[in-house]
């Protein structure tokens, strides 16, 4: 487990009274027992499985996983459920369900919930009975009752079972019982359908729903674990796409890192000269760095691409001049290779070597005289991550020399506050 995950499970479990956690689970068996036979509606989340698993538990054969193959259930989270269940030895059957032929939810009304809810549900109570399950069950928690959430209106009417309301149990609860029971969904992030993606009052097709599907998955591809793809209408055309993702790598990054960048830029407040070095995608961080450092402190300061050190910028390397590199990941070796040579390169020269490295790159620590540490991001986001202690270092030296950072000289009024 990384330290990441270490820290959200105790984080986790400290937000939880594990004493009141552990009666409510001693009360969801109890219900389930009283049920006797239950099929749960299995998505794969965080609050599914583990009803699925408390279930298993309790009731042995008389538990079963139902999935419902939606479309706009991405088929990845259709996989990871019927995985999950496989490896764990849940009896488990998947249903094909075309949501987009339920009268009215394609138009996307504020009820659309509802609808899908009541007519799937209608479906998946057909085929649990017809296999003998008295009850079928789906994961709603105590947190679920304070939101907008028309599909408790669909489960009331039907008489869907939502064990885990019964036994009062709040999501924080059913994370940290989740890690005591080593599920792998514990820390999971929320999902909600594609559906959800489209303002109400925005038609929900085929197309639209592969699109953000693809967008998403992209996203997952570059190492987001938790991302939206909302799409807005612009007039008449579907033509802005937000993408949210958690600030909490830049969160985190400012959380342990501030204080170290600002105390260096206070020691580095007399140097009149500085260097910045980058690769790939660190080239233009290494010219913002240089470019903030000119702007808000008015010292001569120069970026360049570290491949052409040897082609002119080593020459301007001197014993003591501050070099700022930004270090490549190690999953691109050869990349990350390149610029620790150049780290040496221009330690051999006398400059002191600052690098921007990713939390784990110990190989810097040879080579490094600072190291500024940032989160383990994608490539393409690296630079997100990258600039911010650059900033923050062009802020500190700037307040170090007496500046106002608020009012940069010589700045056209198009890049200034007025």
């Amino acid at each position: 487990m990384t330290r990441a995950n270490v820290q959200a499970a105790t984080d986790v479990e400290q937000q939880a009274d594990m004493a009141v956690a552990h009666q409510k689970l001693e009360d969801l068996k109890d219900y389930l027992r009283e049920l006797g036979s239950v099929a749960v509606a299995f998505s794969g989340g965080v609050d599914s499985t583990f009803l699925m698993k408390v279930a298993q538990n309790t009731l042995e054969d008389h538990a079963l996983a139902i999935t419902a193959r939606l479309k706009s259930f991405p088929e990845r989270e259709c996989t990871e459920a019927i995985d999950f269940c496989h490896k764990e030895g849940i009896r488990h059957i998947a249903v094909t369900f075309d949501e987009l032929s339920i009268p009215g939810f394609s138009e996307n009304p504020p009820e659309r919930c509802y609808l899908c809810k009541r007519a799937l549900f209608t479906r998946l109570m057909e085929d649990v009975r017809k296999r003998g399950f008295s009850h079928l069950c789906e994961g709603s928690n105590m947190d679920d009752e304070g939101d907008y959430r028309p599909g408790l209106k669909a489960v009331a009417e039907l008489g869907v079972k939502s064990p885990l309301r019964h036994a009062q149990l709040h999501k924080v609860e059913i994370r940290a019982l989740s890690h005591e029971m080593d599920l792998p969904t514990w820390d999971k992030p929320s999902f909600a359908c594609l559906s959800s993606r489209f303002p109400y009052g925005e038609e929900i097709t085929d197309e639209k729903l592969e699109m953000v599907g693809k967008a998403e998955r992209l996203l997952l591809d570059l190492g987001f674990r938790q991302e939206r793809v909302r799409i807005h209408g612009g007039g008449d055309h579907n033509s802005i796409a937000r993408i949210e993702v958690p600030p909490s790598s830049l969160q985190r990054l400012l959380d342990e890192q501030e204080k170290e960048v600002e105390e260096l830029g206070a020691r580095l407040a007399d140097r009149a000269s500085f260097l910045f070095l980058g690769r790939h995608v660190g080239f233009p961080v290494a010219l913002e760095g240089a470019l903030k450092l000119k702007e808000l402190a008015y010292v001569h300061a120069e970026g360049f691409a570290a491949g052409e050190l040897k082609h002119g910028p080593i020459a301007l390397v001197e014993d003591g001049l501050p070099v700022f590199i930004i270090v490549p990941t190690p999953r691109r070796p050869e990349l990350h290779g390149k610029v620790l040579s150049n780290i040496q390169e221009v330690r051999a020269r006398g400059a002191r070597a600052i690098v921007i490295a990713e939390e784990g790159d110990h190989a810097v620590e040879a080579v490094a005289d600072t190291i500024i540490r940032v989160p383990d991001t994608p490539t393409l986001m690296r630079p997100l991550v990258d600039v911010v202690p650059l900033q923050v270092f062009a802020a500190a030296l700037a307040r170090a020399k007496g500046l106002d950072i608020d009012q940069p000289r010589n700045l056209a009024k198009s890049v200034t506050v007025e």
